[in-house]
């Protein structure tokens, strides 16, 4: 590169060529833009190059959102972890050391802890790893895995909440698709519509109340 695009042109240009069409793409594209804010202000220019972003750049960066809970450090891990993939395939090779195996999850059921098994097991069919109390069937709390990783899509739920959350993206799916806006506008909305930080506005760590707080507007 004769000149060094700035921080933020990187992160864009990353997810325009990324072929990652998931429904967490625009929520990942907005925190790794939070990433590149922190870095900027960090290093008091936002001219830099985003394969040169250091591991211990990254971990502080993970240690400060921490404070908002467990919850939303694995939201951030698995924007990081998807941003980490494709710099690597793109723009150069970097070591982020961004360990799926800190995922923790607790069961808010029984409290036991969760283990990572084939959904097969459940369904008879497979639709990728999901999360599932260590006392499944006894007590049915499981959740799915973004495609390709083992990052969680929430916490987990039993099969009321399940279906809760179920009908809520079916809602939340058609609001976004009639609007025309993307998934980070429509998270916006709903969060101003429930009076949450936008951070905090993810059908998939909703629980039971919020649920159906979330009905009345979806």
């Amino acid at each position: 590169m004769s000149k060094v695009k700035t921080i933020f042109r990187q992160v864009k240009e990353l997810f325009a060529i990324s072929r990652n069409k998931s429904e967490a793409r625009d929520n990942y594209k907005d925190i790794c833009m939070q990433f590149a804010e922190y870095l900027a202000k960090k290093r008091n220019t936002t001219k830099f190059l985003i394969c040169r972003v250091k591991p211990e750049e990254v971990q502080e960066f993970l240690r400060e959102v921490a404070a908002d809970g467990l919850e939303m450090s694995q939201i951030y891990w698995c924007a990081l972890k998807t941003l980490k993939i494709m710099t690597n395939k793109y723009f150069g090779l970097v070591n982020w050391e961004i360990p799926e195996d800190k995922i923790k999850l607790k069961c808010p059921y029984c409290g036991a802890s969760s283990k990572l098994i084939d959904s097969k097991i459940i369904y008879g069919r497979s639709y990728g790893m999901f999360y599932v109390c260590v006392n499944y069937p006894e007590c049915d709390a499981y959740v799915g895995t973004h495609q390709g990783t083992t990052w969680p899509r929430g916490t987990l739920a039993n099969k009321e909440l399940r279906e809760y959350r179920k009908k809520a993206y079916f809602a939340f799916d058609s609001i976004q698709r009639s609007a025309g806006i993307s998934r980070t506008q429509a998270y916006k909305w709903l969060a101003k519509k429930l009076n949450i930080p936008f951070k905090s506005a993810h059908i998939g760590y909703f629980d039971l109340s919020m649920c159906q707080k979330n009905g009345k507007y979806l």
